[in-house]
């Protein structure tokens, strides 16, 4: 049985993540080679600068696992984070790093929980 802690955390990101968006994102990246997509989606560009994030520390290429759609107010914790979000035919995507464990397992969710409670 879960503690209270990790209730409320569960029920937080229950709340303010909506979806899973990755097969969309694909589509996104395939539609990006054609230059009219552009002109009818401009804010698409902000979806490609966030997949083009390197880390400044390494200078590696950050890749990300999965892409979320989320609440507008987890958007603002995640990107006052540091994490990769964007704005896209008016979703909020953020770009988790990980995959395989809860979303409220996350270190940045975490940290976000930590500050809000």
């Amino acid at each position: 049985m879960l503690d209270e802690q990790s209730e409320g955390i569960k029920d937080f990101v229950n709340s303010h993540v909506e979806s899973n968006v990755g097969y969309a994102v694909g589509i996104l990246v395939k539609l990006s080679a054609i230059p009219e997509v552009h002109q009818v989606l401009p804010d698409i560009d902000e979806v490609f600068e966030v997949l083009g994030k390197e880390d400044p520390e390494t200078g590696d290429y950050l890749e990300m696992s999965e892409f979320h759609v989320v609440s507008k107010r987890l958007y603002e914790l995640l990107k006052e984070k540091g994490e990769l979000v964007a704005e896209c035919l008016g979703m909020r995507i953020w770009g988790r790093y990980t995959s395989g464990q809860h979303i409220y397992m996350d270190a940045v969710i975490q940290d976000i929980w930590d500050d809000i409670k």
